[in-house]
């Protein structure tokens, strides 16, 4: 690489720390919350907000002539997606894990891939299309039924992600436990624990010794967390556009590139919130209209639960290509977990295929008021 070559990288990269630490800022004021303890996540949620609103792609050259500004969406329409991806940030620590602090050369002690009956997730642009597994999970949601009771969402999950010290110059993935609560009155509450390590085959423990040591709990007041579900159409034609609105216009440049924003959707939504049967039912109706929505056959999770596996074609981003993959109970048609691939990164020394990131929801049901865990 020549000097000058050398140097427009380093332009550019300084451009992006740039703008994700504009970003970063509008999301901290966004949710409210305390954000230091997931900034690493928030820095790479920041380069895609960046292009949601229009202000332009930090990756893309400066200097290239031809390059137009995007045009913006209009403003309630970006600020549904900001709201859904920037608590799903906080939520899924584990799918956006960032690793720009490990030392040069440094290679990641990764968990056992789950092992899927019908493809890789190295070849999941040759997986067949999910419409037939998509249809059965549309029927078994249309026909479950709400766990608990009262007017709070409660869910708990277990992961791997990045630390929070952006101090510490040997960061680590290490594991995390999380509770979260949502009330009907958009209050919510967020706790986080460190967790207990995996098994040494990637499973989870199903009755583990918590270690006790809170990193942190955040806490929103009424009014905060938008009723999301309640806007969102039933009908799947009515539903996609809802779901496209302002998301990058990237999104419609090919069927892989629009499943995976309406996968990266879907993940945020069934993040978020715990969605009504006939929701749920709608989702997997419309993306079994999408032809780039594929599965990677049925697996069984890190709990030991039998899934079925909703996926896309590996994604490029501009500094990784992931294939991130949902994980669905098949007698409820829930969501219980998914899982992020890396297959190749600019963020970390990989060798093939790596898990770079889970979440895995442990319990989900509705409870009485925010701190009930029965």
């Amino acid at each position: 690489m020549s000097r000058e070559e050398g140097s427009t990288a380093d332009d550019r990269e300084l451009a992006v720390e740039r703008d994700a630490e504009l970003e970063a800022a509008r999301i901290r004021d966004l949710l409210g919350l305390d954000m230091s303890r997931v900034e690493p996540e928030v820095r790479v949620l920041a380069r895609v907000l960046n292009r949601i609103d229009g202000d332009g792609d930090a990756d893309a050259d400066a200097d290239a002539p031809d390059a137009a500004p995007a045009k913006p969406a209009p403003r309630a329409r970006r600020d549904r997606a900001r709201w859904l991806l920037a608590v799903a940030a906080v939520l899924v620590l584990g799918i956006a894990v960032v690793f720009s602090l490990l030392p040069s050369g440094s290679a990641i002690a990764s968990p056992p891939s789950l092992h899927y009956t019908l493809e890789d997730p190295e070849h999941a642009d040759r997986a067949p299309e999910a419409a037939g597994v998509l249809h059965e999970l549309s029927t078994a949601a249309a026909a479950s039924t709400p766990v608990g009771s009262g007017d709070v969402q409660y869910v708990e999950s277990r992961g791997w992600n990045s630390p929070a010290d952006l101090d510490d110059p040997h960061a680590t993935i290490r594991p995390f436990e999380q509770q979260w609560w949502l009330s009907l009155t958009g209050a919510a509450t967020l706790t986080q624990r460190q967790g207990t390590e995996l098994r040494p085959d990637g499973t989870i423990d199903p009755a583990p010794v918590t270690t006790g040591i809170v990193d942190s709990t955040d806490e929103t007041p009424p009014g905060t967390v938008p009723d999301t579900p309640a806007e969102l159409s039933r009908d799947p034609a009515v539903l996609v556009d809802q779901l496209l609105e302002g998301m990058p216009p990237t999104c419609e440049d090919s069927p892989a590139e629009r499943a995976w924003c309406l996968l990266d959707q879907v993940n945020a939504l069934t993040t978020t919130y715990l969605l009504p049967p006939d929701l749920m039912a709608a989702v997997w109706e419309m993306l079994a209209g999408e032809p780039g929505v594929r599965t990677l056959g049925s697996a069984v999770d890190r709990t030991g639960r039998a899934v079925e596996t909703v996926t896309t074609p590996p994604h490029g981003s501009g500094y990784d290509t992931t294939v991130r993959i949902l994980l669905v109970d098949p007698r409820s048609g829930q969501v219980v977990g998914s899982e992020t691939v890396a297959l190749e990164t600019d963020l970390m020394e990989i060798d093939g295929p790596t898990v770079t990131g889970f979440v895995t929801i442990t319990d989900a049901r509705w409870v009485a008021e925010i701190g009930d865990t029965a």
